[in-house]
């Protein structure tokens, strides 16, 4: 499952993460919510793990 497929969630803040992720992708995403750069090492593991699944 992708974080882009959780159906009919109405939180705001998942509703805001999931279209950030679909129009920027995952770095982008991660680089924004977690206030990392995008060229951080931290970003790419995550980023890695998140290709895994």
């Amino acid at each position: 499952m992708e974080l882009t497929d959780i159906p009919n969630d109405t939180d705001p803040q998942a509703i805001e993460l999931q279209s950030f992720l679909e129009k920027n992708g995952v770095v982008k995403t991660l680089a924004h919510f977690s206030g990392l750069d995008e060229n951080d090492k931290e970003v790419e593991s995550i980023e890695s793990i998140y290709h895994q699944r």
